[in-house]
């Protein structure tokens, strides 16, 4: 993988290839990196238009964008779709956390998009096999409109989406 630094007009910035959906507000982020600068690359991949399209590092490049930067640090990135949607989870996952919501709707994506099964995505991201079924299971309940959804997974981790919050609202919009 090479590293350069990319120009952020280069970006192509596709908001539902980020498991978050829309970045948000990034002013808290633009902030430290105005003062440190980015500790980490954004990740991209070449188009055959020889753009870039940004893998991972999405909040960091809006938040640079917003800071004026003509260029931001990337690091070269090959490999397929699916690669793509695992690697974003993973950059988010180890970040900053994801809501359950979030988590849900990445899970569900690998697996309807992407053809992964659980067993798959639990090894390539470093969830427990089974928070992804239950992930799954309540994004596929969503999916046909079922009005409560709880699903408890470990101690740690609880996955309840009642009724349609203002996120899933948002999101069907």
């Amino acid at each position: 993988m090479r590293e350069f630094d990319v120009p952020i007009d280069d970006l192509v910035i596709d908001p539902s290839k980020n498991c978050r959906g829309a970045v948000g507000d990034v002013s808290e982020l633009a902030a430290t990196l105005a003062a440190q600068g980015p500790l980490h690359r954004v990740t991209v991949r070449r188009r055959p238009d020889g753009r870039w399209d940004l893998i991972a590092g999405f909040r960091r490049a809006a938040a640079l964008r917003l800071l004026g930067w003509t260029a931001i640090p990337a690091l070269e990135w090959e490999g397929n779709e699916t690669e793509r949607a695992v690697v974003n989870l993973r950059e988010n996952l180890d970040r900053r956390d994801l809501t359950s919501f979030e988590v849900a709707r990445a899970c569900h994506r690998l697996a309807t998009e992407h053809g992964l099964s659980t067993n798959q995505i639990a090894a390539r991201t470093g969830l427990s096999t089974r928070h992804v079924a239950n992930c799954r299971r309540a994004m596929t309940k969503l999916d046909t409109d079922s009005p409560v959804v709880e699903v408890r997974t470990t101690a740690d981790v609880k996955v309840s989406l009642i009724g349609l919050s203002a996120e899933i609202l948002r999101e069907r919009a």
